[in-house]
């Protein structure tokens, strides 16, 4: 399997897993209008990857502490450029610590 085929299985599995746990007073409609983040023009893997990223802080006053937007350049050299495939090699323990030393 090459990795284009990879990421389709993956998303395929992800979407299944997004719809399974639907509410059931929703629509999949109602759903899908979160699939399109708030930047358009993502060119590779690694943008959404930052959307997602930029996405964790949307929870109450998390933009108030986290402040993406201004620190957008440490979380980028913290997290690999941005790039989820080195993410993807490291271990929970290793992002957690990275985290934890500079913050």
């Amino acid at each position: 399997m090459n990795e284009i085929d990879k990421h389709k299985l993956f998303y395929n599995y992800s979407l299944k897993y997004l719809y399974d746990i639907l509410p059931k007073d929703m629509k999949r409609e109602d759903l899908e209008k979160y699939f399109v983040g708030d930047k358009k023009d993502f060119h590779c893997l690694d943008d959404i990857f930052e959307q997602l990223i930029k996405s964790a802080q949307n929870y109450q006053r998390m933009p108030n502490v986290i402040k993406f937007e201004k620190k957008r350049d440490f979380f980028k050299k913290l997290l690999f450029d941005f790039d989820f495939r080195k993410i993807s090699e490291s271990t929970f323990e290793d992002i957690y610590e990275t985290f934890k030393e500079n913050f």
